[in-house]
């Protein structure tokens, strides 16, 4: 999992660089996982908030060439990281599920528009949740976490 959240996207984003033009964008996959500790899956949430750290240093970086960088945080989306990301069977709640297709809809009109700083978060719910985590400790953010998930603390 280190691996290719982080070792792979630090690669990819580096050796693709130097063919980028002024006005290029490139988007990272973060996670809203990468703005909270999420227990029994916490290697993931750490590698995504290596994306989300990684991401908005590299924008500030590139200002001067004009290339934005941005760390798309979706919420759950319909794909197979619900058969790999956690290998116990803890986590079960999932609270929305949005398709790829929509984030990828989302994150391309926030693109087009130009409407966006460091971040994308696509759909009402994420963005509520990520506004909501900055304002519990994260000791009570994982507490919700594991009340959802039905698992004791």
């Amino acid at each position: 999992m280190v691996d290719l959240n982080c070792k792979a996207l630090q690669a990819i984003t580096y050796l693709t660089l130097p063919y980028m033009e002024e006005g290029s964008d490139i988007v990272q996959i973060a996670s809203m996982a990468s703005i909270q500790p999420v227990p029994y899956i916490g290697l993931y949430g750490a590698t995504k908030a290596f994306v989300l750290s990684f991401s908005r240093a590299l924008n500030i970086e590139l200002r001067h060439k004009k290339i934005k960088v941005t760390a798309l945080l979706p919420f759950w989306v319909q794909t197979d990281f619900f058969k790999v990301a956690s290998t116990n069977d803890l986590i079960k709640y999932f609270d929305l599920i949005y398709t790829k297709e929509f984030i990828v809809q989302k994150c391309y009109e926030k693109l087009i528009k130009k409407h966006h700083k460091d971040i994308i978060v696509p759909g009402k719910f994420a963005r509520m949740q990520y506004r909501l985590v900055k304002l519990f400790p994260h000791s009570r953010v994982m507490r919700i976490w594991l009340r959802k998930q039905k698992i004791k603390y």
